[in-house]
């Protein structure tokens, strides 16, 4: 991203995608998608270092399909060849990822996309209701089982069998009590991050509804009653979503924006569960804050966690371009997380 192109990038426009597709697009189809790999310090492009991470590569993907974009949840596979995403407009994404020599990502291809079912297996009709903001994966398979979309202006979760059905798949609802407080969250900034736990269980966070304190809600969904907990908030960041990285951690995916100031951050935190209780609120470790445009970023909203070949923790983040290319980009980003074990 260009500086003469920030304060257009920092409004974060949200144009609609075309309505004018037919029948043939919403089914499963190959698409056209160009990889090119980036620096995330776009002035030493060996750099390693970064807080607490290690950079493992970067691509920016470009694509005339007018579905492509807005992607807000991924999956990635066990072993890191590939990805399933989702977008806040109602659209899967396949793909799949390649590395180079030394195991950094390197290219992407095979894309292929589809709409979001309903469970009649047709196209959401509102955008309301195809709002997806969060993806995760609820057994070892990561997106070859089945998944759970969280959507946040409709707050709910679907659960979706890409393990028997692919991107025909049809939307199941979920049997979870939602707290009252997560429908009662600001317009647009309701449920953002959900992160499977196991056994019908999920960690659940909103955007920005916030506590009298100024901490952000989050709630562990699966109980009979919901338990509530929050986050305590870093400056003004939003959380855009979550991953667990071991049983007893997980991290979120944090974006901060000013239009007025032309900046545009990201940060990643990793929290204990052991502090989760009812009515706590957790402090997580800042594991990685970065701004743009010293640091390949943009609007990050995607977050996984899955480990190499080798043992290494590997971070996976992917950004929201609100269809709003090319003053906004598509981006996936990798990072190892040293020491961290399962």
């Amino acid at each position: 991203m260009r500086p003469v192109r920030a304060l257009a990038f920092l409004v974060l426009c949200l144009p609609l995608v075309s309505s004018g597709l037919g029948a043939e697009d919403l089914g499963p189809s190959p698409v056209s998608v160009e990889a090119t790999p980036l620096a995330f310090d776009p002035g030493e492009d060996e750099r390693e270092a970064f807080g607490a991470l290690l950079w493992r590569g970067g691509l920016k993907l470009r694509s005339r399909d007018p579905r492509f974009g807005g992607f807000s949840g991924l999956v990635v596979s066990p072993d890191g060849s590939g990805l399933l995403a989702v977008s806040d407009q109602g659209w899967w994404l396949e793909l799949a990822l390649s590395y180079d020599g030394k195991g950094r990502l390197s290219g992407a291809g095979d894309a292929r996309m589809a709409t979001l079912l309903d469970g009649e297996g047709k196209r959401f009709a509102k955008k309301s209701l195809r709002d997806a903001e969060t993806l995760t994966a609820l057994g070892p398979e990561g997106p070859s089982g089945p998944v759970a979309v969280g959507l946040e202006r409709t707050v709910r979760l679907l659960r979706y069998d890409i393990g028997r059905f692919g991107l025909e798949a049809r939307a199941e609802p979920m049997p979870l009590t939602l707290p009252k407080a997560l429908h009662d969250g600001p317009n647009n900034k309701e449920l953002e991050a959900v992160a499977s736990l196991g056994g019908n269980r999920f960690l659940a966070i909103s955007e920005e509804n916030v506590d009298k304190a100024g901490n952000i809600r989050a709630w562990i969904l699966g109980e009979a009653k919901p338990l509530s907990f929050s986050v305590r908030r870093l400056d003004d960041f939003a959380i855009t979503d979550v991953a667990m990285v071991s049983p007893d951690r997980f991290l979120t995916l944090e974006r901060s924006f000013s239009a007025s100031e032309r900046r545009l951050e990201m940060a990643i935190r990793r929290f204990r569960m052991d502090d989760v209780a009812e009515g706590a609120a957790v402090d997580g470790e800042l594991l990685l804050r970065a701004r743009w445009p010293s640091r390949s970023i943009d609007n990050m909203e995607a977050l996984d966690v899955h480990r190499t070949a080798d043992g290494e923790t590997r971070i996976t983040l992917m950004s929201d371009d609100n269809y709003n290319a090319p003053l906004q980009r598509t981006l996936i980003l990798q990072f190892a997380l040293p020491g961290q074990a399962d």
